[in-house]
């Protein structure tokens, strides 16, 4: 699936990208690396900012990496904000809050970020 999604990525041209998994970060990356050594930090790559994760998958059957991935969490919704703050347009930044509400469904959805 590589190519469908390096072409997804040329075509849609995000700015941040966040990788869920070992397999995902490494093939973004381009290089071997332990999804360990690299979540939770923002990497400045050529044409988009990564942020890597824990598969979500892996931390239900691991509970061990729940909190880590809640933490990595809490570190993407640090980082939108400080970049959003910034005015910094490599961030991905969310509509302000009167564009949501006009747009979003009455069922609610679960937060990843715990607020």
């Amino acid at each position: 699936c590589k190519p469908f999604l390096m072409q997804q990525i040329q075509l849609i041209k995000p700015t941040l990208v966040c990788s869920l998994g070992n397999w995902a970060t490494q093939t973004l990356l381009e290089k071997k690396i332990g999804i360990t050594k690299v979540r939770g930090q923002a990497i400045r790559l050529k044409e988009f900012v990564l942020f890597p994760l824990f598969h979500p998958a892996a931390a239900l059957h691991q509970n061990s990496l729940l909190e880590p991935l809640r933490e990595d969490f809490k570190k993407l919704k640090a980082y939108l904000e400080e970049h959003e703050r910034a005015g910094d347009p490599t961030a991905a930044a969310a509509p302000p809050p009167s564009a949501r509400a006009a747009t979003q469904p009455q069922d609610v959805q679960m937060d990843l970020f715990g607020s």
